[in-house]
């Protein structure tokens, strides 16, 4: 029982510190994001089709 606990804290600290490394860009993402998002609310749909799609790019070149 006590590897699974230490194993999960471990990953749970990898999860933060690249959460950490990467909080201005995806701060700076998500303000761009927003503000396109008001400015046209049509776009939301196309954007999230991107942001999906990029991520699963993302995924499979890890």
């Amino acid at each position: 029982m006590c590897p699974k606990v230490y194993k999960r804290v471990s990953t749970t600290h990898r999860g933060m510190s690249l959460l950490r490394e990467n909080e201005k860009l995806l701060g700076a993402i998500s303000l761009v994001l927003g503000l396109l998002i008001l400015a046209e609310p049509e776009l939301l749909r196309i954007l999230v089709a991107l942001f999906l799609i990029v991520w699963g790019l993302v995924k499979l070149m890890k």
